[in-house]
């Protein structure tokens, strides 16, 4: 009886991946879209809130030059579990941040952390590593997560802010992360 061959684990990686940029994209740049004008509401303006989301950018980048040094030195999948931790308990701060500094705070410290740590700074470098002769598609399939992010995150986050509000939206997202 012929046995078939096994899987190559590379693409189990690539699949992590993929669902890691949905979710890391998905969330943090499709769905905002969705929160800013009932943040906006709660919090003055959308001026201050997007003012949040551009110090949660600055901050993102500031973490990517730790984040490429540990993922060199260590690999990506701790970097990846804590990134998934720092996001999930940025989005439930975000749920439950009473005032405007409290929300920088949060979208500066886990949130950015989070999206750092499983956006493409680790997904990439753990597709590269394991794939030399197929690596361009291995990349083409991960980051494909980008744009099922968009496709699945944006309209569940409405979906949850039209039933529940916005604090709730946030912790079931933080929840799914």
């Amino acid at each position: 009886m012929k046995q078939r061959p096994r899987l190559f684990y590379g693409w189990w990686i690539v699949g992590v991946a993929f669902i890691a940029f949905a979710v890391n994209t998905g969330l943090i740049f499709y769905a905002w879209s969705v929160f800013l004008t009932p943040l906006a509401a709660t919090f003055g303006s959308r001026a201050r809130v997007s003012g949040a989301y551009a110090a949660m950018q600055l901050s993102s980048a500031a973490c990517g030059l730790m984040v490429g040094r540990i993922v060199d030195r260590r690999g990506s999948r701790d970097v990846q579990l804590v990134g998934a931790s720092m996001l999930a308990v940025g989005f439930w701060c975000m749920a439950a941040a009473p005032t405007l500094p409290l929300l920088y705070l949060a979208m500066m410290g886990p949130v950015a952390i989070g999206t750092t740590c499983i956006g493409a700074l680790p997904n990439n470098a753990a597709v590269a590593r394991w794939f030399v002769r197929r690596r361009g598609r291995a990349l083409g399939l991960s980051t494909a997560g980008i744009s099922a992010g968009g496709i699945l995150c944006a309209p569940l986050a409405q979906w949850l802010l039209d039933h529940y509000g916005w604090r709730v939206a946030y912790a079931v997202l933080g929840a799914s992360v």
